[in-house]
Formats: structure tokens, C-alpha cells, sequence
């Protein structure tokens, strides 16, 4: 049939359709709070050790600091290095990423000047330089850190010994963090940053590296490459960021980590769509 204005019904679902692949997509911005954030040391420390024992189940300090030699609570201490984690559920994200920002709250500045007083940036060196590098075994991060999480909730008796559980994953845990060599963010900080909160856009293959975890959990990993074991007085060894951190993640601190997502949902189906501006167009031309 076709109608006063000449339109068939086949050149109203042709229409249609051209009409429906020239709209517009518009991105959709959320933010997403970590679920989980801590760090482990290289002989087997971790905050969730530590939080047995003190309120740092969440602290996700990273450098390089004091810490249990053979990662059991209550060993001899010495300076070692440690990296840290954030982990993520972008479950609501359900497209290609567009654009993304990791947000991280620096620590306290409490004068007086490091080494007195109580501070995020515990180094005596002017700058240091923070890394976001991505994880090639990202499920054997993630069952690790849940691994950590569970063990905590049991308490002291899974990390006061070299070969408890808790120690031996968070050893094994410290390896994997970050060892790949994409650079997902990158910030230099100093002592200006204590008290704030550090905005870190993710690179082009960041966003790609982010891609592939929409849908799901996924872990942010960092490094403090530029925390060398210097040469000098032991007050120079410390060379820490992040530090008198932990905010309470279940409880929804505003200091909790964030990744702010820029995404471009899937297309709705045409089959869903179509029927609406069919029939639109041919009210319209009859």
C-alpha cells in the first residue's frame, strides 16, 4: 500500500532505521568507589596483617618503609619495598570506555615537617613519582586479594608466622602487582600534595586496559619506582607515599578511592526501536 505522501511501508522502516544509526551516542559519567584497597610488602607483609591488629586493614601506603622482615606480625623490622592495590567493580559499566579518572586521597599533613608529625608524603626527597601499572594475571590478583580480605576476618593467627596463610599470599600476591609494562596513570607528588586528593586521568591504553574488565572486578595495582634503598642515615631509607591511610571502605568513607568512568552504552536493539519510528512514519504520511 502506499500512502498520500508516497511513502511505502517498506520506505518507512528504511527511514527508520537510517534515522535510528544517525542518533547520537551520549556517554554516561559514574563513579565507583573501591571495594578493597591495602598493600603488601616483598617478604609477605600486608595491611590486612596489619589490620588484625591495628585499624590498617585499608591502608594502602606504597614505597619504601619499615616493615616485618619475614612479613610475620611481631618479627624484627627493617626497610623493604611495597606496592599497593584498589580494587574495582564496574558491573555498571556496559560499553567503551571513553575516558576514566583515579581519584586517591593522599594522607594527612600534620605539622611539624616529615620526619616529625603525621603525613601522607614520608620522604625526605623533594618529589616522588607514582605509578598505576597494569596486571597481567589479573584473576590470580583478584583471588588473592580476596584470599587477604578472608584471612583478615579470621585475625592475628593467619600472619604471625612466615608460613601462615595470610603471609604466603600476600608473597605471592607482591610479585604479580603491577609487574606489566603499561603505564595506566602517573602522577609526580610531593610534600604540597599531604591532605589532598590526587586526580590521576588513566592513558588511551589504560582505557583499552579498563575495557576489558567491563562487566566485573578488576585491580588497579602501584608502584613508587622512584623509592631507591639509598646511601646515607636511616632517616633517608623512608621513602613512602600514601602514609595514615585506611578509610573505612564497607562503611562508605568519603576519603574511600574512586575511578570515575566515562562510557557509551551498547546500542539498544534496532528490533526495538524500529516499530516505534515505523509506525511514527506512517501515522504521519497517511
Amino acid at each position: 500500500m502506499k500512502s498520500k505522501s508516497g511513502l511505502t511501508g517498506l520506505g518507512a522502516f528504511a527511514v527508520a532505521a537510517v534515522f535510528a544509526a544517525s542518533l547520537p551516542a551520549h556517554g554516561i559519567t559514574i563513579t565507583i568507589p573501591a571495594f578493597d584497597a591495602g598493600f603488601v610488602t616483598e617478604m609477605g607483609g600486608s595491611a590486612k596483617g596489619d589490620g588484625t591488629i591495628s585499624p590498617a586493614t585499608y591502608n594502602y601506603s606504597l614505597g619504601r618503609e619499615e616493615h616485618f622482615i619475614d612479613g610475620a606480625l611481631g618479627s624484627p623490622i627493617g626497610y623493604m619495598e611495597r606496592k599497593n592495590y584498589f580494587a574495582f567493580d564496574l558491573s555498571g559499566v556496559t560499553g567503551p570506555i571513553t575516558s576514566a579518572t583515579l581519584s586517591i586521597y593522599m594522607g594527612p599533613g600534620i605539622a611539624p615537617p616529615f620526619p616529625a608529625g603525621t603525613h601522607g608524603y614520608e620522604s625526605l626527597d623533594p618529589t616522588e613519582t607514582f605509578e598505576i601499572l597494569e596486571t597481567t594475571d589479573p584473576g590470580g590478583a583478584l583471588g588473592m586479594i580476596s584470599d587477604l580480605a578472608f584471612f583478615n576476618t579470621i585475625g592475628p593467627s593467619e600472619f604471625d608466622a612466615p608460613a601462615d596463610p595470610g603471609v604466603l599470599t600476600a608473597s605471592g600476591l607482591f610479585p604479580i602487582l603491577g609487574d606489566g609494562p603499561l603505564v595506566l596513570a602517573s602522577k609526580t607528588v610531593s610534600p604540597a600534595d599531604d591532605d589532598t586528593t590526587l586526580s590521576m586521568p588513566i592513558t588511551p591504553g589504560g582505557l583499552g586496559y579498563l575495557g576489558l574488565f567491563a562487566g566485573g572486578p578488576m585491580v588497579l595495582a602501584g608502584i613508587l619506582p622512584s623509592a631507591l634503598p639509598p646511601a646515607g642515615p636511616p632517616e633517608l631509607e623512608s621513602q613512602l607515599i600514601f602514609g595514615f591511610t585506611g578509610p573505612d571502605i564497607p562503611g562508605g568513607s568519603p576519603l574511600t578511592p574512586t575511578l570515575e568512568i566515562t562510557f557509551v552504552p551498547e546500542p539498544a536493539s534496532l528490533g526495538l526501536l524500529l516499530p516505534v519510528f515505523v509506525m511514527t512514519l506512517w501515522r504521519r504520511s497517511c
